[in-house]
């Protein structure tokens, strides 16, 4: 994801991932599965490498699935404070640089989902890691990350036998004793022709807006493009 184009230092990010039950795949359901995950994102001066790992179990119900998900792992953090201008250039918050902090972490989630819709909760970062415990505490406090709650759910609607309409809403709030992040959330809607060529429009509380178009290529592999 590459935003802001052609902006010094705008927001980079790449990501990998891969997921798959686990057992005989002649079974028709399997309870177990497990992935991995690995990614890097870059905005201005700071630089985080992600690897996890990922476990789930799930428990097939009448007509949906009910999902309980583990994850751990760890990120690798960088922050080159030294080369910001800074309006004032003793600003203490800045007066040193954070390089190759391991910031362990687990998360844990639950997803329940169908043909027609989903719902969603997470915690992916249950830990809130210091960025370095051996740095100049300022006002007594010392710079750490903060615990992210994730809600989401969505829904399809059939208009015929080509159009299917699917509205989404992803909901992120992050707290701890000392900070509070303004609540953020994203309202989607897509349409879907076909199964297999889909186009949406998502809103996000901190007045931004996506365009977003996809394309099932195959059964496996989905094509898709988003402009914020």
């Amino acid at each position: 994801r590459d935003q802001w184009d052609g902006i010094n230092g705008a927001p980079k990010t790449v990501s990998v991932s891969a997921d798959g039950p686990v057992g005989s795949y002649m079974k028709a359901f399997r309870k177990v599965a497990i992935g991995l995950s690995a990614g890097n994102e870059k905005a201005g001066v700071e630089n985080n490498t992600i690897l996890k790992a990922y476990y789930a179990y799930r428990i097939r119900l009448k007509k949906s699935v009910l999902s309980f998900g583990l994850s751990g792992g760890a990120n690798l953090y960088s922050a080159g404070y030294s080369d910001l201008n800074l309006y004032q250039q003793n600003d203490p918050n800045f007066s040193y640089n954070i390089k190759n902090a391991v910031l362990p972490n687990f998360g844990a989630g639950a997803y329940w989902y169908s043909n027609k819709y989903y719902a969603g909760f997470s915690v992916p970062n249950l830990l809130e890691d210091y960025y370095d415990k051996k740095e100049v505490k300022i006002n007594n406090k010392i710079a750490r990350q903060i615990r992210g709650y994730y809600l989401s759910g969505g829904y399809v609607f059939r208009l015929n036998e080509i159009i299917e309409i699917e509205p989404q809403l992803l909901a992120r709030y992050a707290v701890n004793s000392d900070y509070r992040l303004p609540f953020n959330c994203d309202i989607n809607i897509t349409a879907i022709a076909l199964e297999r060529f889909m186009a949406g429009l998502t809103y996000r509380t901190d007045k931004s807006i996506e365009f977003i178009v996809h394309v099932q290529a195959t059964k496996k592999l989905n094509i898709g493009y988003a402009y914020d």
